[in-house]
């Protein structure tokens, strides 16, 4: 979403800070099965066999059926079990249909679970709505339009801060970094200690790096 603000509405925008998911220029080809081939090779692990379980017609049911279970897949407090739970292909489904839980990391306090669970799950909301970006993406619905994106809109102009994260097994901090590198002509890059979830995990450092950073280039 942050990536196609850049790029429609580039002048409604001091600064653009991308917190461990990079930039994603418009038009670059996503091909998933590809990305899991090249990661099972280099990683010995894919990274997005998760999406394939995402883009099935069951993900939403089964992820709804029981929150304890799909929030033990997601918040895990160790954040290397991702591998085996989340990104092998497969695994995502085995794990939901097997009924496991987990203890949950520190960081998804009592509060942050309430509200995810009255947002997200049924009476209200539901994570078709949530699910669906991964399938529009995997079904290129979004390709005509970015493919109209002139080549100078794809890079970013603004100062721009990308977060990595060191201990995300899906969103590399090198890959992180390179993707954002190649389009954002005044990058600054700050790492932290987390897994995926940076902003629930490390808030206070985050929000450290983020007023420093719109200190820096707004003031």
């Amino acid at each position: 979403f942050m990536s196609r603000m850049a790029n429609y509405h580039p002048s409604r925008f001091l600064s653009f800070a991308f917190l461990d998911v990079g930039y994603s220029a418009p038009g670059d080809t996503f091909d998933v099965d590809a990305i899991n081939k090249e990661t099972q090779k280099t990683l010995g692990y894919p990274t997005f066999g998760y999406w394939l379980f995402f883009n099935s017609d069951d993900a939403a049911e089964l992820m709804e059926r029981n929150p304890k279970v799909t929030n033990s897949l997601l918040y895990n407090p160790d954040p290397q079990q991702w591998i085996d739970n989340l990104c092998r292909i497969g695994a995502a489904r085995s794990f939901l249909t097997a009924g496991k839980t987990t203890a949950l990391a520190p960081y998804l306090t009592s509060s942050e679970l309430e509200l995810q669970t009255k947002i997200l799950y049924p009476p209200a909301g539901g994570l078709t709505g949530p699910l669906n970006w991964y399938k529009c993406i995997m079904a290129h619905l979004n390709d005509d339009d970015e493919g109209a994106v002139p080549e100078e809109r794809k890079f970013i102009e603004q100062p721009t801060l990308q977060v990595t994260c060191s201990k995300d097994v899906i969103a590399l901090p090198a890959m992180m970094e390179g993707m954002t590198r190649k389009w954002a002509k005044d990058l600054r890059v700050e790492s932290l200690d987390t897994g995926h979830w940076v902003y629930m995990e490390r808030p206070d450092e985050l929000n450290a790096i983020l007023k420093r950073f719109f200190g820096e280039v707004d003031g």
